[in-house]
């Protein structure tokens, strides 16, 4: 079953969009991706 989270960021600016895939059945393995973090920080 497929399950779409959002929730507001720190700034409120924008959503956070994520997206869950659960089993039917008993969970076996868990993998989480993260993808731009680094890219879109800024440097001070």
């Amino acid at each position: 079953m497929e399950k779409a989270i959002t929730y507001p960021s720190a700034t409120g600016n924008c959503d956070i969009v994520a997206r869950a895939w659960l089993p039917e059945g008993e969970i076996k393995v868990v993998v989480q991706l993260v993808h731009g973090m680094a890219d879109r920080k800024s440097v001070v």
